[in-house]
C-alpha cells in the first residue's frame, strides 16, 4: 500500500474513506505507526475524533510494564530512525509514555540502558567544537528535511541551542557552515503580495482554512507584521482569497436566536454542549456575545436544559480529578501544559491546583510527569554544566 503524501483540498469524508480503506480495524497507535504523515495531518486539523477509532484510556498501571514502555518507544524510534535524543522528543509524541518512564522506571537514562544506548552527557568543552555542533544538528536536519530554526533546535535539544549561542555567535553564524542563506527577509519583502501569498500557503494547507491573525502571528510573526503594515490587515488580504468577512452586523450577538444559531454547529460537532474554551477556540465573537449580552455560558446553557457542570466543593482535592482535567489539555498540546495554558483552558482546574496541591510542579511530580524535585534540579544543573 502506497502512502499518500499530499492531502490538499481533502474534506472530512475524504479522510474518513481513506482511513476506512487502508486502516480499518487498527487502533490509533497502529495507524500512527503505519502512516505518521496521515496521522499528523488529521491531528493538526483537529479531526482525530471524527476519523480515528475511539482512543482507549490506558489502565493506571499500564506503563509499569516495561514491555508497554518498549512498544511505545519503538513507535517513536521507528519514526525518528534512532533512539530519541531528548526527553522532549518523547513527551511531545506520547506524554503518557514520558510520564510512565519517569514514574515507574527511573527516567530516560535507565531506559536508554535497556537499548544499549550510551549516556548523552557531554564532556567539558564539547560544544566549543563546531564539529560536535554539526554532528548534533544532523539528525534534526534529517528529521525536518531542511536547516532548523532557532525554536526548532531549542525544543529538540536545549544544550545544543545554548552551545550554539554561547560559543558560535548564534544560529546565523552556524548556518553559514552549511552554505545556508540568512532567512531574514529584506525590508520590502512583504510589500510584494506574492510573497505574502507564499507565506500564507503552508499555513492554509496546515489548517485546512484561511488563518486568523493570531494563527499567522504564532507561525510567522514577520508575515503577520507585513500584512498589517503593508496590506491593510488581514481583512484586505482575506479578500484576495475570496474569503467572506466574518464580522457580524451591529447588535448581532444581542439577539439570543443568533447565539443559538451559531452554537448549533458546535454542539453538532462535539455531540454535547460546549465549554467556554471550546466556544472561544471555534468562534471568539460568539464567546464574547455570550459573556457580554447573555450572562455567560451558564445562563445560555439553561436554554438548552443543560445542567451546570460546576464541580462540587473540594472536587479538585482529588488527584485523580486533577488528572482527568489535565488529560484533554495534554492530548491537545501533545505535552504537559504550562500554568498559563491551564488557566486559559480551565480556570477552575488551575485554581484547584493552586489551592489544594501547592503548585503545578508538585502536580507534575505526583502524576509521574517529572522526577522528584531534586532529580529535576540535578538534570537542570547538569545541562547548564554541559552548555
Amino acid at each position: 500500500m502506497s502512502k499518500r503524501r499530499s492531502f490538499k483540498g481533502w474534506e472530512l469524508q475524504d479522510f474518513q474513506k481513506y482511513c476506512n480503506d487502508n486502516y480499518a480495524g487498527m487502533s490509533r497507535d497502529e495507524i500512527q505507526k503505519a502512516d505518521y504523515g496521515f496521522f499528523m495531518i488529521i491531528y493538526k486539523r483537529g479531526l482525530q475524533d471524527k476519523i480515528l477509532p475511539e482512543k482507549k484510556r490506558k489502565p493506571n498501571d499500564h506503563w509499569k510494564d516495561i514491555n508497554n514502555v518498549q512498544r511505545g518507544l519503538n513507535i517513536i524510534i521507528e519514526e525518528l530512525g534512532r533512539f530519541p535524543i531528548t526527553t522532549t522528543e518523547i513527551e511531545t509524541r506520547n506524554p503518557g509514555l514520558y510520564g510512565g518512564i519517569h514514574k515507574y522506571h527511573g527516567g530516560i537514562r535507565k531506559i536508554r540502558e535497556l537499548y544499549g544506548e550510551k549516556e548523552l552527557r557531554k564532556p567539558d568543552g564539547y560544544w566549543k567544537d563546531i564539529e560536535n555542533v554539526q554532528k548534533e544538528l544532523e539528525p534534526i536536519i534529517e528529521e525536518l528535511g531542511r536547516f532548523p530554526t532557532t525554536t526548532e533546535i531549542e525544543t529538540r535539544d536545549s544544550r545544543l541551542y545554548r552551545g550554539i549561542h554561547r560559543y558560535h555567535g548564534g544560529i546565523r553564524e552556524v548556518r553559514k557552515f552549511y552554505g545556508e542563506v540568512d532567512p531574514t527577509k529584506p525590508k520590502d519583502h512583504w510589500k510584494d503580495i506574492n510573497n505574502v501569498q507564499k507565506g500564507l500557503e503552508p499555513i492554509i494547507e496546515e489548517l485546512g482554512r484561511f488563518p486568523t491573525t493570531t494563527e499567522i502571528e504564532t507561525r510567522n510573526s514577520g508575515l503577520c507584521a507585513g500584512i498589517q503594515i503593508c496590506h491593510g490587515g488581514i481583512r484586505e488580504v482575506r479578500k484576495l482569497y475570496g474569503e467572506i468577512n466574518h464580522n457580524k452586523p451591529d447588535g448581532h450577538w444581542k439577539d439570543i436566536n443568533n447565539v443559538q444559531k451559531e452554537l448549533e454547529p458546535i454542539i453538532e460537532e462535539l455531540g454535547r454542549f460546549p465549554t467556554t474554551t471550546e466556544i472561544r477556540k471555534r468562534d471568539s465573537g460568539l464567546c464574547y456575545g455570550i459573556e457580554e449580552y447573555h450572562g455567560g455560558i451558564r445562563e445560555v446553557r439553561k436554554l438548552y436544559g443543560e445542567v451546570d457542570p460546576q464541580k462540587p466543593s473540594g472536587y479538585w482535592k482529588n488527584t485523580e480529578n486533577v488528572q482527568k482535567g489535565l488529560e484533554p489539555i495534554i492530548e491537545e498540546l501533545g505535552r504537559f501544559p504550562k500554568a498559563t495554558e491551564i488557566r486559559k483552558r480551565d480556570s477552575g482546574l488551575y485554581a484547584g491546583i493552586q489551592k489544594y496541591h501547592g503548585n503545578l510542579t508538585q502536580v507534575k511530580i505526583q502524576l509521574g510527569y517529572a522526577d522528584k524535585e531534586m532529580e529535576v534540579l540535578k538534570e537542570v544543573l547538569e545541562e547548564l554544566g554541559d552548555a
